[in-house]
C-alpha cells in the first residue's frame, strides 16, 4: 500500500514581509535550492534517478 501524502499547507504572507519582489525572491531561492536537492537526493537513493556521465537521468531501468 502506497504512502499516503500529507496534505499541503499554503500560507499567505503580507506584503509588509518583504520590501520588495527581489526580496522576496532572493529570501525563497536558498529555501527552493534546499529543498530540491534533498528531493534530488532521496530519488537517487532509491534508485528513481541515475547519474551517467555527471549528469542526472530516470532510471531506463524501473
Amino acid at each position: 500500500m502506497p504512502r499516503k501524502i500529507p496534505d499541503l499547507q499554503l500560507i499567505e504572507l503580507t506584503g509588509a514581509t518583504f520590501p520588495d519582489l527581489e526580496s522576496a525572491q532572493m529570501a525563497a531561492r536558498s529555501i527552493i535550492a534546499h529543498d530540491l536537492a534533498t528531493t534530488l537526493r532521496g530519488l537517487l537513493a532509491i534508485g528513481v534517478l541515475v547519474v551517467r556521465d555527471g549528469k542526472i537521468y530516470p532510471n531506463p531501468r524501473r
